[in-house]
């Protein structure tokens, strides 16, 4: 993958983000922390964009980051995709005695359009993808649809997405991407939520959960299609972001979104 590519898509992303979820971002010398005053997850509160050369930069950074992290009451956390070129090539041996992996976030894109109309669904269930502004309700569906189910990476969301959300409104005309939030609805009935933030050239769809309920029926791959057609009629690049190894993963896979790279995130042992 083109590094000129993976920067641009990783500036994006966390600037999508910190619209969004996050409160902000502070920059040091060799390394920026993102951090949410109020949603605790490891999502939203860690050091990226480590510019490390070796391993004593490292363990001097680290010091720094668990220190700055400590004193806001978040565990320290930080995350490395191929852009970390020194800890990326050597995390074997620079990190994973010292470190766990906590997480191994798949990064995805669709740019296939045209292949859209050939995918079919099995399934005969009519759902509409409504657009909403009413945020507090959104992260309370986006709460509901997330929990429930120990087989999804991402069960048991903070609470405080929904918090958070409410007060997307106060912020929603600061940041620097386009916002988009929709209901899944099957017979006027909210099963689902699907979110998008864009710029000029990415589409990122987050957010994106069927209730429990409602899953394995085929609801997924409609809604999904759904957002991609706005997505094109935007003429931009899709892009994911799901859990290493669990179905969403292949369920995007399948779809045809392709992979660019594993971003880790790493805490103490």
């Amino acid at each position: 993958m083109d590094n000129d590519f993976l920067k641009n898509l990783s500036e994006f992303y966390f600037t999508a983000t910190l619209g969004i979820y996050m409160d902000g971002k502070i920059d040091y010398d060799n390394f920026s922390i993102a951090y949410s005053n109020n949603i605790k997850d490891l999502y939203c509160n860690f050091a990226f964009n480590l510019n490390i050369q070796n391993e004593q930069e490292f363990n001097e950074a680290f010091n720094d980051i668990k220190n700055e992290m400590e004193k806001v009451g978040r565990k320290p956390t930080f995350s490395i995709t191929p852009l970390q070129t020194y800890l990326y090539t050597n995390k074997d041996t620079v990190l994973n005695k010292r470190f766990k992996i906590v997480s191994k976030e798949v990064w995805k894109i669709f740019d296939d359009f045209d292949s859209l109309e050939n995918i079919k669904n099995s399934f005969n269930y009519k759902i509409e993808i409504e657009n909403t502004e009413d945020f507090e309700k959104f992260g309370q569906e986006l709460y509901e649809s997330f929990n429930g189910d120990e087989s999804d990476p991402y069960n048991g969301l903070d609470i405080e997405y929904i918090n958070t959300l409410k007060k997307f409104n106060e912020k929603k005309n600061l940041v620097s991407v386009k916002n988009e939030f929709y209901f899944i609805k099957h017979n006027n009935k909210i099963i689902g939520t699907i979110a998008s933030a864009y710029d000029n050239t990415f589409f990122d769809i987050h957010g994106f959960a069927i209730k429990k309920d409602y899953r394995k029926k085929g609801i997924g791959k409609i809604a999904l299609k759904e957002i991609l057609k706005i997505c094109k009629e935007k003429n931009k690049i899709a892009f994911i972001q799901t859990e290493k190894g669990y179905y969403p993963e292949k369920f995007y896979s399948n779809f045809g979104f392709k992979d660019i790279c594993i971003d880790y995130y790493y805490q103490e042992k």
